[in-house]
């Protein structure tokens, strides 16, 4: 049970200095034996958006901090992870369950790009009386390599057998935007870039996949334990309020 007294007291206390100090000396605040100022709210406000609630539990875990005896000299940021690295995360258990759990629900968060495997002919302004007649052989089955041998005679021309899966966005735009409408086994029209003209086979298509459990599973694993944390902590901080005196004078 929490002493009245010093409620009463604090309460009286904020009336006396509402009238008493400037506006910035203002108390907006009180936290057990501390008091927050309004320019102590601004002052934080200068470096990031945050609100009473925020700067009463930095408040409550400085507090903490000396209370456990630790190197209180220190950046906030540095005090609350070292007081929740003591205080919770030792407390936090993940099974095998949890990270299979965790990476079924959020599956699609772990979905690979689009991928596609592909080769292509590369043309200059030179060589455009050709396009139709690369394209017909490639539509009636002939291979990239049979076609390097074929117009081997050709030294402007750039034909690459297997360039291997290209993830979506890794291509000139050119490319990306039609390459990825494509199905496995289909050769594009021609695409007209500022390094010369593409004639794309497509050799393999990887869509809609997901990152096996097993490739990932550290990953995961640092996600549930934030996710964990991050509910412990609000507990966590929710006894430490129940036992303090906290009285907010801020609309």
């Amino acid at each position: 049970m929490i002493n009245k007294l010093p409620v009463i007291i604090g309460i009286l206390f904020i009336i006396f200095v509402r009238s008493a100090y400037p506006y910035e000396d203002r108390i907006v605040a009180i936290v057990n034996d501390d008091i927050i100022t309004l320019a102590d709210l601004q002052n934080y406000r200068k470096e990031r958006e945050v609100n009473i609630s925020d700067i009463i539990e930095k408040r409550l875990i400085y507090e903490e901090a000396k209370r456990l005896g630790m190197d209180v000299n220190q950046p906030e940021e540095v005090i609350a992870g070292k007081v929740i690295r003591r205080e919770i995360s030792p407390k936090i258990v993940i099974s095998d369950k949890d990270i299979e759990n965790y990476y079924n629900i959020h599956r699609e968060s772990f979905k690979e790009p689009d991928k596609v495997r592909i080769g292509y002919v590369l043309l200059t302004e030179e060589n455009i009386p050709l396009i139709k007649e690369i394209i017909k052989d490639l539509r009636q089955g002939s291979s990239l390599e049979e076609l390097a041998s074929l117009y081997s005679y050709e030294t402007t021309l750039k034909i690459v057998s297997d360039l291997g899966f290209v993830q979506k966005g890794h291509l000139m735009p050119e490319l990306d935007k039609e390459v990825f409408k494509l199905k496995k086994g289909d050769i594009s029209p021609p695409i007209k870039t500022s390094r010369g003209i593409y004639i794309i086979k497509v050799l393999d298509v990887k869509k809609n996949n997901y990152i096996p459990l097993q490739q990932i599973k550290d990953r995961v694993r640092n996600l549930v334990f934030q996710e964990k944390i991050e509910e412990a902590y609000v507990k966590w901080m929710y006894e430490i309020k129940k036992t303090s005196f906290i009285k907010i004078n801020y609309p």
